[in-house]
């Protein structure tokens, strides 16, 4: 018997909380350590080492709150997102794509826990 399957947005990178100078409150926190193939991520041009400032012009302060930006929007929804690669800010055009996850999964990410892949 299979599980009821329900959708959730995707982004599709994973990411760390890096101990680097870079990673202060005035340049972002959450570092993108892979962005994953044909996701949306990696076609809105992401790429790892980019440190991820902003979510739709919301900063980002810590890899939880990445999770919180993305889990209650839905699949498909637009967003952009603000990141620091090398010394240049850029601003990528992103739309969520889709995940799958078993009904009794997915009631639980409605609380937007901390996962480290979006």
């Amino acid at each position: 018997m299979s599980a009821k399957q329900q959708s959730i947005a995707y982004l599709g990178i994973e990411w760390e909380v890096p101990s680097l100078p870079e990673a202060d409150p005035t340049t972002g926190v959450v570092a993108i350590v892979r962005v994953l193939p044909e996701s949306p991520a990696e076609k809105s041009g992401a790429r790892v080492g980019d440190i991820l400032l902003a979510i739709d012009g919301m900063p980002v302060t810590a890899g939880d709150n990445v999770s919180a930006m993305i889990c209650p929007r839905a699949p498909g929804s637009a967003l952009s997102l603000r990141v620091l690669r090398g010394k240049r800010r850029l601003t990528l055009k992103v739309t969520l794509g889709e995940r799958k996850v078993a009904a009794f999964k997915a009631r639980s990410l409605a609380e937007c826990p901390v996962r480290p892949r979006d």
